[in-house]
């Protein structure tokens, strides 16, 4: 049992290294990048025994059975504002005047969409149902379809290609965003000062990526479930975490993760990524909850 190790797939980030490099020998982490690519594995398969997970996802693969749970530890969380991004050739929109156009998403489900299309409605009063959706891929979930009033692109389409063409006036874009067209710029004249308001009234961080544990890892060993929970703790304390403007970035602990759970479940809900509302305690398992205490 000494020699047993266990399989860890987190991305690239301040926090992650830390965890690596402070990690013992009983946790060997995946190469595999980019990260998202664990994703569908861990929930179909439980490929790993600790993963890292789009928080849209866990809440999918919650509501639809999958033997994965949440640890209250955020991996990657990040201001969405500027995601929301146009083309200037064929002029920015702004975001008011989004109704009755056309907005791309790689995947309706993708959880920088959910943020965004969340900002949208709370912050800045869209009507959603008055725009028309397009996405281009499947969720992590095979049992999610994209709602009424989302269209498929044809198979092989890319939403960044969509947004250079002129075939969408705006599109929901984060890491696929080309670095090297100037044309693809925020809709948003100040989506940082937009950021750093919306944080100051609501206090909530954007959470993009979480940490799971297999139900086999959780059953087995939770004594190394703890250990690996305190490790990110310890990780974080030590200089890990990512600070912006002052605000955690990698949020710890159940009643820090409290209020941004609360609101990605509503905005879940509300754009149909899952078909019942769920209270932000019902995402934890009590095991978990005795082993992160």
């Amino acid at each position: 049992m000494a020699d047993q190790s266990f399989t860890v797939a987190l991305g690239d980030y301040p926090l992650s290294r830390k965890i690596r490099e402070t990690a013992g020998p009983e946790f060997t982490f995946a190469e595999v990048a980019p990260v998202t690519k664990t994703f569908k594995p861990m929930l179909d398969r439980q490929a790993y025994d600790i993963g890292e997970m789009a928080s849209v996802t866990f809440l999918q693969g919650k509501v639809w059975g999958r033997r994965v749970h949440m640890l209250p530890i955020t991996m990657l969380a990040r201001f969405q504002q500027r995601t929301l991004v146009g083309n200037t050739e064929f002029g920015l929109p702004k975001v008011s005047e989004l109704e009755g156009k056309t907005v791309g998403v790689r995947s309706y489900a993708q959880t920088t969409g959910a943020w965004v299309r969340g900002l949208m409605s709370r912050n800045y009063g869209v009507d959603l149902r008055k725009i028309n959706w397009v996405s281009f891929e499947d969720a992590h979930v095979a049992e999610f379809r994209d709602p009424a009033g989302v269209t498929r692109a044809p198979e092989g389409s890319k939403v960044a290609k969509w947004l250079q063409e002129g075939k969408v006036q705006a599109a929901i874009i984060g890491n696929e965003l080309p670095k090297d067209d100037a044309r693809l710029q925020p809709i948003l004249e100040n989506p940082e000062g937009d950021a750093f308001a919306w944080y100051e009234r609501t206090r909530i961080v954007p959470i993009n990526h979480l940490v799971v544990v297999s139900e086999t890892m959780l059953d087995r060993h939770p004594d190394k479930v703890r250990d690996f929970y305190r490790l990110a703790v310890a990780a974080k304390q030590d200089g890990g975490g990512r600070v912006e403007q002052g605000i955690d970035m990698n949020p710890v602990g159940f009643e820090a993760l409290e209020a941004s759970l609360a609101f990605l479940i509503d905005i879940a809900h509300e754009q149909g990524l899952i078909p019942e509302r769920l209270a932000p305690g019902d995402l934890f398992d009590p095991r978990i909850r005795e082993i992160c205490r």
